[in-house]
């Protein structure tokens, strides 16, 4: 079966720990780095939904005090780093922008600039699926049982899972 789901409810855990009006305001979950979702899929983050959906996962999967303070600490850890990433993502995108708007291109340089964005972005991708199961490792295999118990929930109701691509606001 497609593991997508938990990827997404892990997320929705690490967003869980948002501290602070910015954090409430710009999106929770760490893993915003892609404009667009496979599948097609929208987000309960998207949908305005997120805050309670994360707080219902939350509450069903009763996390002790340690795993809600190492989830946290995942969290931060993630955020800054992708912080970091997306700057020197967005700093990429401009030096290709002003290869670009050149008389005429340079063809390697552009090209090598295009994969140097692609490999950040990969970096960042990376970066994120490791909060993920760094998030997964700190539940228990009941826990991950729950997570699973909740995906076939939202598939009987109809809903869609949270998509851990899905760019947060």
């Amino acid at each position: 079966m497609n593991h997508r789901w938990l990827a997404a409810a892990v997320s929705g855990l690490i967003g869980a720990f948002a501290s602070g009006p910015a954090t409430a305001q710009h999106g929770s979950s760490p893993v915003a780095a892609e404009p667009s979702s496979p599948g097609g899929m929208r987000s309960p983050e998207r949908s305005g939904h997120g805050r309670e959906w994360r707080r219902e996962v939350m509450e069903q999967l009763d996390l002790t005090s340690q795993q809600k303070q190492k989830v946290a600490e995942i969290r931060d850890r993630q955020q800054r780093a992708a912080i970091e990433q997306r700057a020197r993502i967005q700093i990429a995108r401009l030096d290709l922008q002003r290869l670009m708007r050149a008389d005429a291109p340079d063809r390697e340089a552009v090209l090598r600039q295009v994969d140097e964005i692609a490999k950040l972005t990969t970096e960042l991708r990376k970066s994120q699926v490791g909060a993920m199961l760094d998030v997964r490792a700190v539940l228990t295999p009941a826990q991950r049982g729950k997570l699973r118990d909740l995906r076939m929930g939202w598939e009987d109701e109809g809903e869609e899972a949270p998509d851990p691509s899905a760019p947060r606001r």
